[in-house]
């Protein structure tokens, strides 16, 4: 279970947080006109979830210690 938690856990935070990205800058008016198509803001978030993953949240996971 521990590994598991540890595997799908950082993909899970990093997805959320691009999410959590997107709504502050959807509500703080911020967008840029390309993200009225979904398509585009559907890659915006896999590109910035990824981004997340792979320079802090991966990182987290292998932290040693726990």
């Amino acid at each position: 279970m521990r590994a598991a938690l540890l595997a799908i856990g950082p993909v899970l935070v990093a997805v959320a947080t691009a999410a959590w990205i997107d709504l502050r800058a959807r509500r703080a008016q911020l967008d840029p006109p390309g993200f009225a198509d979904p398509l585009r803001r559907w890659a915006w978030l896999v590109a910035l979830g990824g981004c997340l993953w792979i320079a802090v949240f991966a990182a987290l996971g292998n932290a040693p210690g726990g």
